[in-house]
């Protein structure tokens, strides 16, 4: 069998709860000069690591881990890469995230430490062992980090609790609505303006300017928080491809309706702030 690793692998773990004593040499894992198990790597497009699979002796894959991309909310934020944890014969999962040696070393000793296989099945117990027991700490810590910088710069712990790829639809220029619950309401009123002075407006008019420039445009959460001017101001009413909110407002806009709609300006620019986490 092809090995998984460029280089030979020779490692021994050792955990004096269990009897059992892996070795991993290569892509085979070893008890008493005995191989118990395979490992085998199999490399995703776009991926920078691989799953791994774990085959017992009849070639059967009883554990696998599944490498995810949690994708950053927000341009700033980058994104990170943890695995699933997969026992197929459950129907069962366990998410975590590890950055420092060879994932597949890791996974051995996991193997090992929980004792996971045994005369060659999965072992439940184990598996139960293993949940209880695994810190997700480094796990939780990434996550909380990207809500703490969400809540600190957007007010994301205002925001409402919904999925965020459905569509967002408007209601009579005021209500904000996705996924069937009212996220944000549209607060749109006269203000006088000079008209000669448009094009030397200042920036922070913009989108003021791009809806109606006599009027004022002011976006608030269901709880009455303002969404900062800063964000209203990431929106361009072209929306192309590589604008913030693209993908959502092509799956929330009207097909009969024009770019120049004014309900279309304002489902872009909602778009445009739940895109950056702003609403």
């Amino acid at each position: 069998m092809k090995g998984m690793f460029t280089f030979s692998i020779f490692m021994f773990f050792y955990n004096g709860s269990y009897s059992q004593d892996l070795v991993l040499v290569n892509d085979a894992l070893y008890n008493n000069n005995q191989v118990v198990a395979f490992l085998k790597k199999e490399v995703n497009a776009g991926n920078p690591f691989a799953d791994i699979k774990l085959y017992n002796l009849q070639k059967k894959n009883i554990i696998t881990a599944v490498v995810k991309k949690l994708k950053a909310p927000v341009r700033e934020l980058k994104s990170f890469f943890y695995y699933d944890i997969i026992f197929p014969e459950l129907n069962d999962s366990f998410s975590l995230y590890y950055d420092k040696e060879a994932f597949s070393i890791h996974f051995a000793e996991i193997i090992n430490r929980y004792h996971l296989i045994e005369n060659d099945q999965l072992n439940l117990n184990g598996v139960a062992n293993f949940k209880k027991q695994y810190s997700q700490q480094a796990l939780s810590a990434k996550i909380d980090a990207m809500r703490t910088y969400l809540n600190d710069t957007r007010n994301y712990n205002h925001q409402v609790e919904r999925d965020r790829t459905k569509p967002v639809y408007i209601i009579n220029e005021r209500s904000i609505m996705q996924d069937s619950v009212v996220i944000g309401y549209f607060n749109i009123t006269d203000v006088p303006v000079n008209l000669d002075k448009v094009a030397t407006q200042n920036p922070i008019q913009r989108v003021d300017f791009m809806i109606n420039p006599e009027q004022k445009v002011e976006i608030r959460m269901t709880d009455g928080t303002v969404v900062e001017n800063r964000y209203l101001q990431e929106y361009f009413s072209t929306m192309r491809k590589n604008d913030l909110g693209y993908e959502l407002f092509i799956n929330s806009k009207p097909p009969k309706l024009s770019m120049a709609n004014r309900y279309v300006v304002l489902l872009g620019l909602a778009c445009c702030l739940v895109e950056n986490y702003a609403l």
